[in-house]
Formats: structure tokens, sequence, C-alpha cells
């Protein structure tokens, strides 16, 4: 195959012919699994952050913090314990508060499939998939692809939001690329209730992806950039003031005789300042806090599959700063995170068998974890006895942590009938802790989004958790009827939760910044389980009724009676659907029963149960442009669901320590044009 300079590849593409249109949203399966079956996410063509999309996963739910910061939920399990990927990449965020979480980084606009796998991930899906994983994968340019122009505006009367992106790329047979460029802007949101404060934000992504036909494969090479301005995160202690953010992506496909190769390495810098005072009040200038964040990581995956055997390896490494200071005091500095580092690398592998009625897949990974942290300060500490104490006790420790960990996860399915499958997984999990849980030397909440109000301290001694798990499934699949309910039980030994401190410093420095003991990340027994179900019956070749529901339970398993945090409820969802080809209408009910089992130990509020209607409408109008309407909340329901935040801003409708609403009733216009 002849080469060409890259210049001449480009406009080689650039003067391409015109052709048929690029989608501006398409999500499909890209991989058919027996078992440890991946799950196509539904796309939510309104959704700013693609965390929302999560919301109609069975099992899954999105812990949110802030219009553009949701944490990734499944089966109880969220933020670090369940492993996001993009593009095969788990990169790691700017701040120590997941502002700007994983899928905070998918642009929507070129996202080619969302999935999650439901039950056990296999050790294949990640480093870390203790809690599950989610795969986010962008489109890539595609060769011999003509000129493609793809532009999209959307608009919604409740909060004035205006959301607006632009795709064009352009390939031949040997090199493509496409580019895009988006905006999101709102200002604060209402709900039946009122106004919901710091619920406005404005962010723009831009990002290039190329492909180079190899004489056996493909390369991508592909950037990204994400510009986060001022947006609120009311659950937190701050907002965000922006976040600034550029990675990088090198991956290729090789086809070597009977060996496919697939190799990746990713590297983000992002830069993140945050703040209490710009976007909410402040009762005293003295109390004004501004954090600047600073992390570098770098991900890394080199993949060989030959026949049944796939081998791997995968590795994570990153580094995060953390200083705060109050801009009316200038000698006021707190070094909240210093070189801290986090490197973990992994082998794996996997076997996949198929024995007439039963197949399935075995996979063993082994992960070498180590962290480290530099010294840290405080201007607190000449003035205040128990800061100087704990910074001199932080310093001096030995911060070096290196722990090994093992998975091991069998997945199997039997053929009953031919129509009927019986799935059936078992596994045993570890995961290293997070920085946050080892590095928080001095009481505060910087937690990684636990978004609970209370100070923490973190624990470098504390242990990997590990967890014992059975998830047991039932397939049912017939020409008009799907049914698929599974059970699911896991025994999490050293679980990772805040218990409160008996360090006498620790809370006497707690007492004086938040006038409440501090909770010190310390490890644990827990157990979880429940069911969920799926359910879809089509009607006719029009309509189609489809049917979820979800249930989990999470409780403490040691001397303390209590139950783990931010656990969603009993929540289900009801669709009917018609499709008529230029058109389709949607209808949607969403339920959930309230939840009065909540955490004790992290002052977690019960939550009232609710039942919302919304309502979607997409029209071809011609062979270029389609328009998109959808109704959120048609009865305009006030509800705050569980996974919601808690309010930490006094202003707005909302009152302090009030969980947020969800908005009020809602109309999305969105028109699309494609060439």
């Amino acid at each position: 195959m002849p080469y060409k300079t890259p210049l001449a590849l480009l406009f080689s593409a650039l003067f391409s012919p015109l052709s048929s249109a690029l989608e501006v949203i398409t999500v499909q399966g890209h991989r058919s699994e027996s078992h440890a079956q991946l799950t196509p996410v539904p796309a939510q063509r309104f959704s700013v952050d693609s965390s929302n999309w999560l919301d109609h996963v069975v099992g899954a739910g999105v812990n949110r913090n802030g219009p553009l910061s949701g944490i990734a939920q499944y089966r109880g399990m969220f933020a670090e314990r369940v492993d996001v990927s993009n593009n095969g990449l788990t990169l790691a965020g700017a701040g120590p508060n997941a502002m700007d979480t994983p899928l905070s980084y998918a642009s929507t606009l070129v996202i080619e499939d969302m999935q999650i796998y439901r039950g056990i991930a296999p050790v294949r899906a990640g480093i870390d998939t203790l809690g599950g994983a989610i795969e986010v994968n962008l489109r890539q340019p595609d060769l011999d692809a003509p000129m493609q122009l793809s532009a999209q505006s959307q608009f919604n009367n409740n909060k004035q939001g205006l959301n607006a992106g632009l795709i064009l790329g352009a390939g031949n047979s040997e090199f493509a690329w496409l580019s895009y460029g988006e905006r999101h802007q709102s200002d604060e949101q209402r709900s039946s209730g009122g106004l919901i404060a710091n619920s406005d934000y404005k962010r723009n992504r831009y990002g290039l992806l190329t492909t180079l036909a190899l004489e056996r494969g493909q390369i991508h090479a592909n950037v990204h950039r994400t510009d986060t301005r001022q947006s609120g995160t009311a659950a937190l202690p701050m907002d965000i003031d922006y976040v600034d953010t550029w990675r990088y992506e090198l991956a290729a496909e090789h086809e070597l005789s009977d060996i496919e190769l697939t190799w990746g390495v990713g590297y983000q810098d992002g830069d993140h300042g945050m703040d209490n005072y710009q976007q909410r009040p402040l009762s005293e200038q003295t109390k004004a806090r501004y954090t600047h964040a600073q992390s570098t990581s770098i991900s890394l995956y080199a993949h060989i599959r030959s026949g049944a055997w796939l081998w791997g390896y995968d590795a994570s490494l990153s580094r995060h700063d953390a200083d705060i200071k109050n801009p009316n005091q200038a000698m006021f500095f707190v070094t909240n995170f210093n070189k801290v580092r986090d490197r973990r690398h992994s082998l794996f592998a996997e076997y996949k068998y198929d024995r007439g009625a039963l197949s399935g897949s075995f996979g063993a990974r082994v992960k070498t974890n180590s962290a480290d942290s530099g010294v840290v300060g405080s201007s607190m500490a000449m003035m205040m006895p128990g800061v100087a104490a704990l910074q001199q006790g932080f310093n001096q420790a030995d911060k070096a942590v290196d722990d090994l960990t093992v998975d091991l996860v069998l997945n199997n399915r039997y053929r009953l009938h031919r129509q009927i499958y019986l799935d059936s997984a078992l596994a045993m999990k570890q995961r290293a802790p997070q920085y946050q849980a080892r590095y928080l030397w001095l009481p505060m909440q910087s937690t990684g989004g636990l978004g609970d109000g209370r100070t923490y301290v973190g624990n470098i001694n504390l242990k990997e958790e590990t967890a014992y798990q059975f998830n047991l499934g039932l397939v049912y699949q017939s020409h008009r009827l799907s049914f698929k309910p599974q059970v699911f039980v896991q025994q999490v030994d050293d679980y990772i939760q805040g218990i409160p401190s008996q360090d006498h410093q620790v809370n006497m420095v707690a007492n004086m910044m938040s006038s409440q003991d501090a909770l010190q990340f310390s490890n644990i027994d827990a157990r979880l389980y429940g069911a969920d179900m799926t359910a879809v019956y089509h009607l006719d070749g029009h309509w189609s009724l489809q049917g979820m529901l979800s249930y989990v339970r999470g409780q403490r398993q040691d001397d303390i009676k209590d139950n783990l945090y931010r656990i969603a409820p009993l929540n289900g969802q009801l669709s009917l659907g018609f499709d008529q080809g230029e058109y389709g209408l949607q209808a949607h009910w969403r339920v959930a029963r309230a939840q009065n089992k909540v955490s004790r130990y992290n002052d977690e509020q019960k939550s009232r149960g609710y039942g919302v209607v919304d309502m979607a409408l997409n029209y071809n109008l011609s062979a270029h442009w389609q328009l998109h309407a959808r109704l959120d909340n048609l009865f305009d329901k006030q509800y705050a669901p569980h996974l919601n935040g808690i309010n930490r801003v006094a202003e707005g409708d909302i009152g302090l320590g009030q969980r947020l609403n969800a908005a009020g009733r809602t109309v999305h216009l969105g028109v699309a044009f494609s060439l």
C-alpha cells in the first residue's frame, strides 16, 4: 500500500465527494456475547451529560451532585468501584471531588455506543470492576467516507438551556478524519417547588479523530478538549470555576495470521478550579476558599486474542495535586494533596468455551497497586496545635503503599430450551483504595463526590476490598417477547466507608471547621443483594411495550447494624413506543418507592416515592432534516430522586440540607441537519 504525507492525506480527504448523512447520535451494540452480556445503554437525545443515559438502564443510576457531575452507580456500587472506560482507556479526573466524572468527558455528540455489563463483568472489562463496568466508544472516522456534515441545535423552556453541535468529516481509502465541536449552556433550572440553586452550567468540547489504514489493520490518533466554565454543584462544598482538560489517544488493531492484537495509550492533563464564593452566598469573607487542582493520567492496554484465549495487559497511572487558598487572606493555604501518585498495572487471561448447550468464559487478573504522597502543610498549623499535629503525623508517616490484588470470574450460559437460557456467574474481585481515602490528611470534604456534607479524614493503612459475588439470571427470547430477570448477592470484606473517628486531634479540628466529629475512611464488612428484570413485548410491527424493575439492598455486616450510603430504592420504568418509520412516539412512566433504609453514620436523609410521566417525538422532516421533541415531567410533579445530592447553597427555593429536586415540567425542542 503506498503511503502519503499527512498533509497530502488531509487534502485528499478534504476534497472527496459529498455523500450521505452522518448521524448525530447512533447507539448500537458492537459485540454480541453469549455470556457476561454487554447491554446497550439507550441514548437520551437531550441529555447534556452522558451519565443521564444510565437512568434508563436496569440496575443502574446516577449520583447527581450537579448538572455536569453525575457519578455512575450500578447495583449499589458507585464511583471508583464502577469502571468507566472511554475508547478502552480509563483516565483520572482533574479534581478530588468528582466534579468532572469519567462520563462527563464522553461527548454525546460523537458516542457510537455506550454499553454496560449486566451481572458480573468479566476480567477483560477493566482493571477494577468490583462494582461493574461501563464501556463508552466514540465513533471512529470511516475510511472511504466522502465529506460528511452534521449539525444540531436543542433548546428547552425550563432553564433556557441551549445546546449546539457540529460534526465534519471525510476520508479516502488510506486516511479519514472527523472533527466535532459543541456548546452546552443553561440558566438555573426550576422544579415545581421553585428555583434549584446552582443548577446552571456552561461547557465547550472539541475534538479531532483520525484513522490511518495499515496493511493489516488500522491506527487511530485522537485529541479531545473539555472546557467547562462556571457551573453549579449544589451538593458539594464548592462550585466549578473551570475545568480545562486535554486528552490524547493513540490506538490500533492488527491482524497477524490467526492472532488479533489491539493496543492503546491515552494521556489526560486536567486543570481545575473551584470555589465557594463566586456562585453562592458566603456568610463570612474569612470562609472564602478557592481550590486549584491538577492531575495527569496515563492509561495503557495491549490485548492479544488467539482462538478461544484472550491475554492482556492494562495499566492506569495518575498524579494528583490540590491546593486551597483564601483570596481575602494572602497567607492562608492548605496543601490538600501533594504529588499523590496512584499506579496500577495488571495482567489477565480469559478463556471462552462452547460445549453444546453450555457456553461461557473463565478469567483471572492479577494487579499490582502502588500509591504514595508528598509532604503536606497548612498555614493553620502555626495557630492550631491540632492541625500542626496532623500535619506532622502525616509527613512523618510512611506513605508508600503496595497491594497485590486478584480477580477471578466464571460466567456460564446453559441452554434449557430453544428460547430459554440460564445464566450464572461466580467471582472473587479485589480493589485497592482510591487516593482520597488514603491521603486526605486534614478533615475535609474532598471525598470523590460522596456529597453527604460530612468531613472525612484518610487512612493510609486501608486494606483492599474483597468481594465474593454471585449472579443468577433467566433469559426468555421469542419473536414477540423478551424477559430477563436476575438475582444477585455479593459479600464485601473490608468495604471502605467512613466511620466516626476516634482520634482526638482529628475531631478537635473537624469541630472547629464544621461543628461535627469527622468520619475516617475505614474497612468494614458489607453485603449487597437484590434483583432486577427487563421485559419487552412487541404488540405488532409498530407498537412495543418495555418495562424494567430494579431492587438493591446494602447493609453493614459487622457489629454496627446500619445501611450502606446512597442506595437507590425499588424503582422501575414502563414505556410504550410507536414507530412508523418517518416518525416515532414514546411515553415513559418512571416510578420509585420511598427509601427508608438509609445510612445512619452518613446522616443520610430518607426520601419519598414518586411517579413521573415523560413523552418524546422524533420526526424525519426530509432526507436531511430531523425534528425532535420531548416533554419531561408532564404533570409538573415535585420530586427528588434518592440519589440526588443534598443542597449546600443558601439561596433558591430548596432549603439548606434538603435533597435537590428534579426539574419540573420541561419542553425540549431540537432540530438536526445532515448531508
